[in-house]
């Protein structure tokens, strides 16, 4: 099942921190929410994947912002994101 996304924009990193695999953010719209700061990110051995937006609280606990509930939900909306990000040519394969 393909995840309800629209309105989605990239923001490329700077070039600092493309050097540690940030590539950039995306935003979108899922299901009517809007979602921004979902990073893109180059792994060590190449794969490309999302991180999701956290919080950090005053005693240096991350929180999760927004995150999938399943793994599936993970998975197909990060096989989504990422196919739509080189459609656009915003990533490269």
């Amino acid at each position: 099942m393909r995840p309800r996304v629209s309105g989605m924009q990239f923001t490329p990193a700077p070039a600092h921190a493309v050097a540690d695999g940030l590539l950039g953010w995306t935003r979108m719209d899922v299901k009517g929410i809007r979602i921004d700061g979902v990073g893109v990110r180059r792994t060590r051995s190449g794969r490309l994947t999302l991180s999701f937006p956290v919080r950090i609280d005053r005693y240096g606990i991350e929180h999760t912002i927004v995150l999938p509930v399943s793994v599936d939900d993970q998975r197909r909306l990060q096989t989504f994101v990422l196919d739509e990000l080189r459609r656009q040519g915003s990533v490269l394969p």
